[in-house]
């Protein structure tokens, strides 16, 4: 989602194999703003023709075995479980705490939501700091609606583009997370 580079192969590769239509998303804007551009087409052009279901997927996940769980849950508000090491970033991988870098909504969840924006990063007034990202934006319109984001599964995220480390959720681990390349990814057949 609005980033401009292409779509990582490995999860490329894992859209052909579970078999689902993707398109891309724009790569004009900033996240929040594509995002919401892709809640309004999944709404005003994908819903009248019988979709229920919208799954977004940013370009630096890694899909990994546990991500087929998303795939096929049906559970209205479900994020697969992500990490950064990015400025400012953090993780989204516990009930509660929403992560659009990967996640399946129903289009009810959308509905009851009520209009754009569904997707909105906030600022103190002197646009210095971030006071919510654009997950938490989301998570609470959805929670006020009367949805709840579960996590079902998890994915890596990759972190210094195409060859760099990606980063999975650990329990093991007291970061919450561990690195590893691209060829120690789990469920991934180079």
């Amino acid at each position: 989602m609005a980033h401009p580079n292409p779509m990582n192969p490995m999860l490329a590769k894992w859209l052909m194999a579970i078999g689902v239509g993707w398109r891309k998303g724009s790569s004009d804007y900033g996240s929040d703003l594509a995002r919401n551009q892709e809640v309004y087409r999944f709404l005003n052009e994908d819903v009248p023709k019988g979709k229920n279901w919208l799954l977004m997927i940013d370009h630096d996940i890694v899909p990994v075995t546990e991500s087929n769980q998303l795939v096929g849950t049906q559970t209205p508000l479900a994020f697969a479980a992500t990490v950064t090491k990015a400025v400012g970033g953090g993780g989204h991988t516990k009930d509660g705490s929403f992560g659009a870098a990967f996640y399946k909504v129903h289009k009810d969840v959308l509905i009851a939501m009520g209009d754009a924006p569904w997707f909105k990063t906030t600022f103190n007034e002197t646009l210095t700091q971030r006071l919510k990202c654009q997950c938490s934006y989301f998570g609470q319109k959805a929670k006020e609606a009367g949805y709840e984001a579960k996590v079902v599964g998890h994915a890596g995220h990759q972190q210094g583009g195409q060859n760099g480390i990606i980063l999975l959720p650990s329990s093991s681990s007291k970061k919450g997370y561990a690195g590893v390349w691209p060829h120690e990814v789990p469920g991934y057949d180079n």
